[in-house]
């Protein structure tokens, strides 16, 4: 898909979060379309063919 979308001159794609019902996600295949960001938390993801684990490395204050 993403190749798709890059042969294209698309910047990225949008979906439905699996995590948050009524979330979005972005895809970006490029930080151009990006302006202003704030930061509320990183996480960690394991992966081993498959998620393998999800955390909360830590919250991020405002």
């Amino acid at each position: 898909m993403a190749l798709g979308c890059a042969s294209r001159g698309e910047t990225g794609v949008t979906y439905r979060s699996v995590r948050k019902p009524g979330g979005i996600c972005w895809a970006l295949l490029t930080p151009k379309p990006i302006t202003s960001i704030i930061q509320t938390s990183l996480h960690q993801i394991i992966w081993d063919k498959g998620i393998v684990s999800i955390g909360l490395v830590t919250p991020v204050s405002k």
